[in-house]
């Protein structure tokens, strides 16, 4: 079924911006310990109706933009309604049209909100700085749309009860979970255990402060098997399974707090083979995997790895009879499936603006990035990034629409994707973890949850 996918503008809520600490929040400290949080305001009233103008919004107003059509094929049978189905054991339900389905959600985030904050507010308003619990050093840093999914999660308790033990929350900005389309955000609603993976996903065991942060480094969540990764990149940035982390370190009695730009999501399920053999678009890449005597490598945990992944519809853009004679010739084949591979795991918030990446063909492999208010688009050697920071196991897969060749010649120069319209900067479509059908994510396996 094709779903419409709204485009979130960035319009701010609270002062949150991409990238660095917020300008107006508690300062990010290098130890332990967090700002003053006493200039947050304690009235949640106006904090809740502030939060539903900013989804809410959207998903009523009539000036809501839609954005450009997205390579949805792809994504819709990479991350199919009937996977999550077949993963979570419940049915995506139908709720009337698209006005129906945007109230509904927001009758669920509303009274999901009020009730979180209610029940944080009544214990922490009386406390100081030195005596706030995870959710009530949440409520004062204005998460509450994450208290809210905690809450209907039914695991805001793990972020108050202070004798379950000391946690580390990566907690998404209100803005952040803007980002979703109102569809997936409407899917985790009706179907708690997918919210409960997803915000599980979020919590790690015991204290990890930043200086904990080290590249390619491993945290354990309460998600069972799935571990968040940290990255450090050259320019600077650090994500946690690919969401860039801005501001660090609020402490709490019961542990500390750090920020995020983005929802961390999908959750990893399994390796990079893992996903390639479910995966429903990858059924020529699984093919060719097997003949280049390359699944084991995909699915080993010693070795971190990054895939710039084609699906049946980039390999049918081959020229006839290509893919057959390349099935055949096993030194090219492997030649071509290393051409896709690189070592590490490269999220878009580490890819170079402009530049090349090293592959395990051991050819260069050019990127470039546009970034713009609205939109974020990437090519690599030529193809789009039509589905960004799967999050695997053993590293990440990045979807691309065309099979890249390492003896094709790309031409390093001027981003051509990025037009400049009136001194902005958009891109023809958009990169985001908002497609035609969002609803379509990687599955969590149900033993997991």
């Amino acid at each position: 079924m094709q779903l419409l996918v709204l485009v979130i503008t960035c319009l701010v809520l609270a002062p949150y911006s991409s990238g660095i600490p917020m300008q107006d929040a508690p300062e990010s400290l290098n130890g332990k310990g967090h700002g003053d949080t006493s200039k947050w305001e304690h009235g949640h009233g106006r904090g809740i109706d502030a939060v539903l103008k900013l989804f809410g919004k959207f998903g009523l107003a009539k000036q809501d933009r839609s954005p450009p059509k997205h390579h949805s094929s792809d994504a819709e049978s990479l991350f199919s309604q009937k996977m999550l189905n077949v993963f979570y054991g419940d049915s995506i339900k139908e709720i009337g049209n698209e006005l129906d389905r945007k109230r509904q959600l927001e009758t669920f985030e509303r009274e999901a909100l009020e009730k979180a904050v209610e029940k944080v507010s009544q214990v922490e308003l009386s406390c100081n700085d030195t005596c706030l619990s995870l959710a009530g050093l949440a409520y004062r840093l204005k998460a509450y749309y994450f208290l809210g999914m905690m809450h209907h999660a039914g695991l805001l308790d793990i972020l108050t009860i202070e004798t379950l033990g000391n946690y580390s929350a990566f907690v998404p900005t209100d803005f952040a979970f803007s980002k979703l389309s109102y569809l997936l955000r409407l899917y985790f609603f009706l179907n708690p255990r997918a919210l409960r993976a997803l915000m599980l996903y979020h919590i790690a065991q015991g204290d990890v402060y930043s200086t904990e942060f080290r590249d390619n480094s491993l945290a354990s969540t309460l998600l069972k098997g799935a571990d968040l990764r940290f990255n450090v990149y050259n320019n600077s940035t650090v994500t946690a399974s690919g969401a860039p982390i801005n501001a660090t370190n609020f402490n709490a009695t019961n542990g500390v707090i750090h920020l995020v730009d983005n929802v961390i999501h999908p959750v990893p399920f399994g390796t990079i083979g893992d996903v390639i053999a479910i995966s429903p678009a990858f059924k020529t890449l699984r093919k060719a995997v097997a003949a280049a005597n390359l699944t084991g490598m995909l699915k080993s945990e010693a070795v971190t790895l990054t895939m710039f992944a084609p699906t049946d519809r980039a390999f049918a853009k081959l020229p006839k009879g290509y893919l057959d004679k390349l099935l055949k010739n096993k030194t090219e084949l492997t030649a071509v499936l290393k051409y896709h591979l690189v070592r590490g795991a490269l999220y878009v918030a580490g890819m170079p603006e402009e530049g090349n990446v090293t592959t395990l063909e051991g050819g260069a492999l050019y990127i470039s990035v546009c970034e713009s208010e609205y939109y974020n688009k990437v090519w690599v050697g030529g193809a789009d990034l039509t589905y960004p920071d799967a999050t695997a196991t053993n590293g990440v897969i990045q979807v691309i629409d065309q099979v890249l060749s390492p003896t094709a010649t790309r031409r390093p120069g001027a981003n051509l994707g990025c037009i400049s319209t009136a001194g902005e900067t958009k891109a023809k479509n958009p990169m985001h973890k908002m497609m035609d059908n969002e609803i379509n994510v990687l599955p969590w396996r149900p033993e997991k949850l």
